[in-house]
């Protein structure tokens, strides 16, 4: 109820600046990231091989490298093998 009423506030225009803003939209972020403390979003795959997504778009920022248009090479680079990671009938 309370983040309706915020992201309203947000939209109306009202009691909101862009200070306010920024602080609700980086801790939204926040709170959702902290789900992921590694860094790493991944769908479980047939391999265990995970793409560490964070130092992926840190990687595509600094060189200025639209995402969707990276090659396999360079994503390769941030692929890894989990071990820990149990599957079904392993």
């Amino acid at each position: 109820m309370n983040e309706e009423r915020d992201r309203e506030k947000m939209t109306s225009g009202k009691g909101s600046n862009n200070k306010e803003e920024k602080a609700l939209l980086r801790k939204e972020i926040d709170e959702f990231e902290s789900g992921f403390p590694d860094g790493v979003y991944a769908v479980p795959s047939q391999d265990n091989r995970i793409l560490n997504t964070r130092a992926f778009i840190a990687y595509c920022r600094e060189n200025d490298l639209v995402v969707e248009t990276v090659g396999k090479d360079i994503i390769e680079m941030f692929m890894s093998v989990r071990n820990d990671v149990k599957r079904e009938g392993n």
